[in-house]
Order: C-alpha cells, then structure tokens, then sequence
C-alpha cells in the first residue's frame, strides 16, 4: 500500500493534478469531482505465466483545459485546381478497354501497367505510352487459366503472380505473359497484392 501512496505522489509531482496548476489544470483551479476506481488487469508473460496487475483510473467530470475555442472564417471558398493527366490507357474504342471488375493494377520497372480484371478472369498488359501491350489469362481449368482469382502481384522484373483461390495455388507467369508454373498453397498466401 505504501509502495502505490509514493508511486500516486510521484506522477501527481510530474504531471500535475486536476486541480493545481499542472498539465491536467492547466490554470484553472476549479474544483472538479474525481473519482477514482480500481480496475485489475490481466497481464500474460512468455511461457503462459499471468500476472495481474490493479491499475488505478482517474475520472474527471467537466471539461480540461486542453480545448480551445476556434473562429473559422464565416464562408467557404473554392480553391483552384489544375489537374495535369500523367497517365492514359488507350483510346475508349477498343474491345480490350472494356474492362468488368478491376481489382488492382500495379507497375512493373519498364513503366508497363497490369490491370486485373476479376470478372473477365485476365490481366491486361498497357505499355508506357498507354497502348495494349498483352493481356494474359482466362476462365477454366488449365496451365495460366483462372477458376477463382483472388490475388495479384507483379515483379519488378514483369513477372505476375496470380492467386486461384479455386486451385489453392499461385500462378506465375513471365514478362511475356507465357504460364510459367503454379505452386500450391494449403491456404491463403499472407502477402501484400499490388
């Protein structure tokens, strides 16, 4: 009991109390209810050794220093913007931009896009320039086909990776967008998708 009556002393030293002139008053000395409650706390070291602790929590009614009011200017005002296109994929008249869910799209070194399109069971290949570069992959059962695709990733060398939850596996494929091989997962890969 001593030993938690020095510890309560030595934090209301450092950081003030409600009611002086402290970070938790912060000048103003009124008085506000405290009230205080014991709670236990369960702790769990290495090795399943439980330690509970019992921590005191300090509740204070009304409102802390810390708030302050702010005037905000009585209208509001539209700011300029400049938008500058940095990227554009193709030309809108071509059959490969109809694209049905796009999932997620990454970059690889040389600048080109892969989008995936989930629905459509492909990923598009878009060069720098925004032109059709490739496009690889489709419905069904076989080498680089998709029965549920769920993941995707591409290398920086243009390698993707795509996950078929329907498989259970990983199915790589090269820069050319050629099948490459498929590795087998029990369950989900734990990585981060494009």
């Amino acid at each position: 009991m001593g030993d938690e009556t020095t510890e309560t002393a030595r934090i209301s030293e450092q950081f003030g109390t409600l009611d002086d002139q402290g970070p938790l008053g912060a000048g103003d000395r009124r008085q506000r209810p405290v009230r205080q409650r014991r709670i236990p706390i369960a702790v769990t070291g290495g090795r399943g050794i439980g330690v509970v602790v019992v921590a005191t929590l300090v509740l204070a009614s009304g409102s802390l220093a810390a708030q302050v009011a702010v005037d905000l200017p009585g209208t509001d005002r539209l700011l300029p913007v400049n938008l500058e296109e940095v990227y554009h994929v193709g030309t809108g008249n071509e059959a490969w931009e109809a694209f049905g869910l796009l999932d997620r799209v990454a970059f690889d070194d040389a600048g080109r896009l892969y989008v995936f399109d989930e629905q459509a069971y492909r990923i598009v290949v878009v060069g720098p320039d925004g032109t059709l570069t490739g496009q690889f992959g489709r419905e069904g059962e076989g080498p680089g086909e998709f029965i549920l695709p769920m993941g995707f990733t591409v290398f920086r060398d243009g390698r993707a990776v795509v996950y078929d939850a329907g498989r259970g596996a990983l199915q790589v494929f090269q820069p050319s967008g050629a099948y490459e091989s498929q590795i087998r997962c029990r369950r989900p890969p734990t990585v981060r998708w494009a």
